[in-house]
């Protein structure tokens, strides 16, 4: 009787997911029954067989629903919230240099243009399994927001060792250019903007598209430190805050997203202090929050060929 208590308690135990209603129904049945001194062990096995039924119901259902990578309505629904935060403006890189059979001609580029998958992003993406449907499926214990925000970090994690900073006047000759996605992903050296373009499109080629894309951005202003950088703001859906993620470094010893410092952080130096403007491969938005973004724009050192309207 005492192995046949232990498994009674043993079946009390809460499950995350689906059919958790009718599963905990069921098993408050069990318990009064076992209360009242009515529970044979033939009751058991047959409660507990619906039980289980159940719980292979709900694994299946959160199988089909991982797999497909569905977006919860309530995760759709804050992502356009963000969205909508700032107001939209085109926002584009003036006098962009393309080699054609005429020479070196110039045309004018949307930055979301600048974020886009390559086969070689998704490659990479799938062999080291950080995938949205991967992910989803080998951590089936993370809950849909806990696996978004797991899943950027270990793509930041994982490219991190892949690049060393440069100046683009090292690079280019130039004092400013912002490298094709193709040949940014083979340079073994880059600048701020196109190592934070390179993450956002691993995020994209990992399936964090559509209303996802709404939780990261490229992120250009002045700094803390009072230089003009680019860099990524992502946006923690277990904490509801904004986070950090500098991707001109090679290293970091930070393993949850909830370590990442918050973009206001005055102590990490390559932190975003006035927006100028942010952009993800949807849209571009730019608001002059205060009179002192507006006053560093105008006296930027670098993105001048960067024009807004």
């Amino acid at each position: 009787m005492k192995d046949f208590r232990q498994r009674i308690q043993a079946a009390f135990k809460g499950f995350s997911g689906f059919y958790d209603e009718e599963i905990s129904l069921l098993q408050g049945q069990m318990k009064i029954l076992l209360e009242e001194s009515q529970l044979t062990e033939s009751k058991y096995l047959q409660l507990d067989l619906e039980r289980g039924t159940l719980i292979k119901e709900r694994n299946k259902l959160q199988f089909d629903l991982r797999s497909s990578a569905i977006v919860p309505e309530h995760i759709s629904a804050l992502a356009q919230q963000i969205s909508g935060k700032y107001p939209d403006a085109r926002i584009t890189y003036q006098g962009y240099p393309i080699r054609t059979e005429k020479g070196i001609q110039n045309f004018d580029i949307d930055l979301p243009d600048f974020i886009h998958v390559l086969p070689s992003h998704v490659r990479w993406c799938e062999s080291k399994g950080l995938t949205l449907k991967l992910f989803l499926l080998s951590h089936p214990d993370l809950s849909f927001e806990e696996a978004i925000d797991g899943l950027r970090l270990s793509i930041w994690r994982a490219y991190l060792g892949r690049k060393r900073y440069a100046f683009d006047q090292d690079l280019y000759g130039f004092p400013e250019y912002w490298s094709p996605r193709l040949d940014a992903w083979y340079l073994k050296e880059l600048d701020c903007e196109d190592s934070t373009n390179d993450v956002l499109s691993l995020f994209k080629a990992a399936g964090l598209t559509g209303p996802l894309e709404s939780f990261s951005w490229n992120v250009c202003g002045n700094t803390f430190s009072y230089y003009g950088h680019s860099t990524i703001h992502a946006y923690s859906l277990v904490q509801n805050i904004w986070k950090h993620m500098e991707t001109t470094i090679t290293r970091t010893e930070k393993t949850a997203f909830s370590q990442l410092p918050e973009i206001h952080d005055a102590s990490d130096p390559s932190n975003i202090k006035d927006v100028w403007w942010s952009f993800n491969s949807q849209r571009s938005r730019h608001s002059f929050v205060t009179d002192a973004a507006a006053d560093s724009f105008k006296q930027r050192d670098m993105f001048k060929n960067i024009v807004i309207g």
